[in-house]
């Protein structure tokens, strides 16, 4: 949230002194952290269909908490102009594309009681479907479970050195953990094998934070258990979707900018890991992760796994 969309879609438009009240709100809304933006511009940003991959999940938030919310125009503006997007405009958001529609079942009564809504534009917005791949879905529903779970964390305004995303070696549900230097500290005054728990997501006292975030994300992975029962050819595809699903799920809250929110990126390890640890989990920091920082150099001297170790 501490991006703006001008820099995570690396993409800066030249500005237009076109004398419009819309595309003046496009040009500084793009530019404006996404922490920053207002619902009137959120509105507007949705309407135009310009970064909806970032706002989308925003103005989904605003109409769970008031499906009629009057954000400038009229009562029901904002919920107007999200029903007016087409299919397509939701192929990168299909889990809000859902937790739309579930807004929508649950509030219908009020909602097509406003004359502003369309009640037939409400039911075919709930009778359409999103599809993609499971890989995608998976990788959605983790980048949502992780994000509320290392923002809970992350509350404290400790100064994290390690975060991670961790399973077992058959990639079953992920969890995450973290060391901040406020708890190695807490900890290392009653423990003598500091050198050893100082990168060990298991003796974090944040191992497993809030781990209810991930239901739906053991469920789905639950219904797949019948793969993992298969031949070696399907087994080994199976654990690596899994484990790219959680490598893409990182990079995206990364480009979110979730693990700068108490120190430096550069500050901070952010890794995808199995434990027990392999090589895999080198081969994944270093796509995830600037090599040439001070506390990688120091995770890799520390912890890294050899790839002759295993």
């Amino acid at each position: 949230m501490n991006k703006s969309i001008e820099e995570l879609e690396n993409s800066r438009w030249v500005d237009s002194d076109f004398d419009s009240y819309v595309v003046q709100t496009v040009q500084t809304a793009r530019k404006k952290l996404l922490s920053e933006l207002s619902n009137e511009e959120i509105r507007v940003l949705t309407g135009q269909k310009v970064g909806l991959k970032y706002v989308l999940p925003m103005a989904v938030a605003i109409l769970k908490r008031n499906p009629l919310a009057n954000v400038r125009l009229y009562e029901g503006d904002l919920l107007s102009c999200v029903l007016r997007l087409s299919l397509s405009d939701w192929r990168e958001n299909s889990v809000d594309f859902r937790e739309f529609q579930s807004l929508l079942r649950a509030n219908r009564t009020l909602i097509v009681s406003c004359e502003e809504i369309s009640a037939d534009l409400v039911n075919k917005y709930l009778l359409q479907e999103v599809t993609m791949d499971f890989k995608e879905e998976l990788k959605n529903e983790i980048v949502i479970a992780a994000r509320n779970a290392f923002q809970s964390l992350f509350a404290n305004g400790e100064h994290y050195y390690y975060i991670t995303l961790a399973t077992d070696g058959l990639a079953n549900t992920p969890y995450i953990s973290a060391w901040s230097y406020e708890a190695f500290e807490r900890v290392s005054e009653n423990d003598d094998d500091v050198d050893i728990i100082k990168w060990s997501e298991a003796d974090s006292p944040y191992n497993c934070w809030e781990q209810e975030h991930f239901d739906k994300v053991a469920e789905m992975l639950a219904e797949r258990d019948d793969l993992m029962d298969s031949d070696d050819e399907h087994f080994d595809d199976e654990i690596e979707l899994r484990f790219s699903a959680m490598e893409e799920a990182m990079k995206e809250l990364d480009s979110e900018g979730l693990f700068s929110k108490n120190q430096p990126r550069s500050e901070v390890m952010v890794l995808v890991e199995v434990i027990p640890p392999d090589y895999t989990n080198t081969e994944r920091a270093y796509r995830l992760n600037d090599s040439n920082t001070k506390i990688f150099k120091e995770w890799l001297d520390e912890a890294a796994e050899d790839e002759f170790s295993e």
